[in-house]
């Protein structure tokens, strides 16, 4: 009997030190030819911008972006938002496929700012877009908000967004194939 407890305590104790999995412990998204879509919520990184005046420059300052805090939900959500967010992941492209791939924001925002490094590794490529903002602003020309997210096979960038909104807030990104996104739009 106690051969049996001193293991149900060894087992315990052994289970106390394991760490725990947390949304820090994500790391990036890693697209795959296994995989055709990826919810982003929880590798996301999110910058509540209260007075709505950083820009990109500045989120991506040392100071400013060391104070972005890993998402624990896979639907972040923010209720009635008088602040605007900054959210960022990265995203590392391992398909050997030549699958493009798409970023889908199925939500409404009066202002969504896409940034995504330059091919040319100088500034960003940015889209301004949103309900307050006419339709042909939008990447995509579809009713939801959908970005092209062009990652060179072996390449990973780093996204930025800002959402300002005047309503509730809610970020439901996911990262999709084009394949499954024309599946979905068919249907």
């Amino acid at each position: 009997m106690q051969k049996l407890s001193f293991a149900l305590v060894l087992l315990f104790t052994s289970y106390l030190l394991i760490p725990a999995v947390d949304a820090q412990d994500q790391g990036d998204i890693v697209l795959a030819d296994s995989q055709s879509q990826y919810p982003v919520g929880l590798y996301m990184e999110i910058l509540e911008d209260k007075d709505e005046q950083w820009t990109i420059e500045d989120v991506t300052s040392p100071d400013i972006a060391a104070q972005f805090v890993h998402s624990s939900e896979e639907v972040p959500g923010f209720g009635f938002a008088d602040s605007a967010y900054w959210v960022r992941f990265e995203v590392r492209n391992e398909a050997r496929s030549d699958t493009d791939w798409l970023l889908l924001y199925d939500s409404a925002s009066f202002y969504i700012d896409y940034y995504l490094p330059a091919a040319n590794g100088e500034g960003y490529d940015t889209i301004h877009t949103g309900t307050a903002l006419p339709f042909d602003t939008r990447d995509v020309p579809v009713g939801e908000f959908i970005f092209q997210l062009p990652i060179e096979a072996q390449d990973s960038k780093t996204v930025h967004m800002r959402f300002d909104s005047q309503g509730a807030l809610i970020l439901p990104l996911t990262i999709l194939s084009d394949g499954v996104f024309a599946q979905q739009t068919l249907t």
